[in-house]
């Protein structure tokens, strides 16, 4: 017995779009010409609905014992679905290769049509000296952060807008700042095509007090940061 059910959205609206339905062996092959379009599956026709996937189509399944029921969303006329990807990365304290990995994880995001890349704390140098409180950061670890510490904007944030403006992507990562006294911050930084948007420097930090050491290392910023870009507000935290 073949135990899904396909839902096809056919309307008279203008932005509608149809999910069409093939079964292949044990397999189901979903498709649709939307490109817009979310995929999303429930096993009752009343949801709870739970989205697969935004970019594969055609998207194959395995038809299971449970009968499934599918349908294709598409945002309100005039508006456009927001996709962020968050990236978990291994940074290397060698900004030069933290930069590369970035652009690998960005051209990656935007085969999938991805609108806004997240990268981690302090991802674009890594922090050497960053620990518990029980660690004093060492002479040569210091030395790493002061060197590669960077103005907001500086090389890196160009070289990362150069890129975004390539792919058409936004992009939040973290770094270690150096203002014009030469104060360090750990900072966030949203930029986009167009160069940087906003920043954000942390202001709780993992201190003596909370049993790390970032006191140490940085200065203590602002509590939280909202900035108006291209994708409408977005607040700035760490």
């Amino acid at each position: 017995m073949f135990n899904v059910l396909l839902l096809l959205l056919l309307s008279s609206a203008a932005n509608a779009a149809e999910l069409r339905g093939v079964r292949d062996g044990r397999y189901l092959n979903l498709s649709w010409e939307a490109l817009d379009g979310k995929l999303q599956e429930a096993s009752t026709p009343n949801g709870p609905w739970l989205t697969v996937t935004t970019a594969l189509c055609p998207y194959r399944t395995a038809t299971a014992s449970a009968r499934k029921f599918y349908r294709l969303i598409l945002p309100a006329p005039g508006k456009k679905w927001l996709t962020v990807a968050a990236v978990s990365m291994g940074a290397k304290t060698n900004v030069a290769t933290n930069l590369q990995t970035f652009f690998s994880y960005m051209e990656r995001a935007a085969s999938n049509r991805v609108d806004l890349v997240v990268f981690p704390e302090i991802a674009l140098q890594q922090c050497p000296a960053w620990g518990y409180s029980s660690h004093t950061p060492t002479a040569q670890e210091m030395a790493y952060v002061r060197q590669t510490a960077e103005t907001i904007p500086g090389q890196s944030t160009s070289n990362i807008v150069v890129k975004a403006k390539e792919l058409n992507l936004f992009v939040v990562f973290g770094m270690t700042e150096k203002d014009a006294a030469g104060l360090l911050y750990n900072a966030n930084v949203l930029l986009g095509p167009d160069g940087v948007i906003g920043k954000h420097r942390k202001r709780y930090l993992w201190d003596s007090n909370y049993g790390g050491n970032e006191d140490l290392i940085w200065r203590t910023g602002q509590v939280w940061d909202v900035v108006e870009s291209p994708l409408g507000k977005v607040g700035l935290m760490i």
